[in-house]
């Protein structure tokens, strides 16, 4: 591990995360949603939910259950 990636670790920033990254951050737009009640409100109504979002949530979860050690 990289002194520099230790010390941003130390003060909990990922420096893995793409908006560390120089290259993918020229790529990368924050989108600030203003009213998102309404925005959440307007996905549900058209039939949008979180496994959309996260299609592959229960395949990971299925996965650390099967690694569970008891």
């Amino acid at each position: 591990e990289q002194e520099e990636d230790k010390s941003l670790r130390d003060m909990k920033i990922n420096p893995d995360a793409l908006e560390n990254n120089p290259i993918a951050r020229e790529c990368l737009h924050k989108i600030v949603i203003q009213r998102p009640q309404y925005v959440a409100e307007q996905i549900l109504s058209n039939g949008i939910n979180v496994s959309w979002l996260y299609p592959e949530m229960p395949i990971v979860s299925n996965e650390i259950e099967n690694r569970r050690v008891y």
